[in-house]
Order: C-alpha cells, then structure tokens, then sequence
C-alpha cells in the first residue's frame, strides 16, 4: 500500500522512516491505512527483536570456552558421579555444537 497522503505521499509504506510510521499511529486516519501503518509497525518490531536475539546469542558463544564448559557439565552430569550415559551424551553434542560455533566467532 502507498501513502496516500503527507510528506510521503506516493512511498510505499515499508519504505517509510519509524518516526512517520510512529507519528501516523498516532493521529485518527481512515481503517484500511491505519491497520496497514500498524503492521509494518509490528513487522519491523518483531524484526529488530530477532536480530538482537542472534547478535546476543553470537556476543555468548563468543565468551563460551566449550571444553571449560565441558568440564564442568561432566562435572554434574558424567556416569562416574552418578548421572546419567544419555546425560552425557547431550553434554557432548552440545561440546561439539560449541566448538563449532566458537571456532567461526573466534578466528
């Protein structure tokens, strides 16, 4: 949809600036533009949320050493101090996703 209207009259509304989207939220506008500024509103929210979960979970496994981490969940959760094989076994896929990971945020 384009806006029919203002400053950017003719730009379609994902082209937009979040200030002018914020600010047509804010004044009484015909239903069909309204619901249409409000979801590429809560499109572009839901956006910038994901892209800061990935930025936080990659700054994580950056700190992560995997076999420090290895160590202590055998620690907790090795046979010979009374956890469990299948216990372990996760433990170890998870040492080797890490070493994976590391290995690119590290180099």
């Amino acid at each position: 949809m384009q806006m029919p209207f203002g400053r950017h009259e003719g730009r379609d509304i994902g082209d937009l600036p979040d200030s002018y989207l914020r600010w047509l939220m804010s004044i009484e506008m015909r239903q069909p533009l309204l619901a249409e500024v409000e979801y590429e509103w809560h499109e572009r929210r839901r956006a910038h949320e994901r892209q800061s979960r990935r930025q936080t979970a990659g700054q994580l496994v950056a700190t992560v050493d995997p076999d420090k981490w290895r160590r202590r969940m055998a620690a907790r959760f090795h046979p010979d101090h009374g956890g469990r094989t299948r216990d372990m076994q996760i433990v170890n896929e998870g040492h080797r996703l890490l070493c994976e990971m590391t290995e690119g945020a590290t180099r």
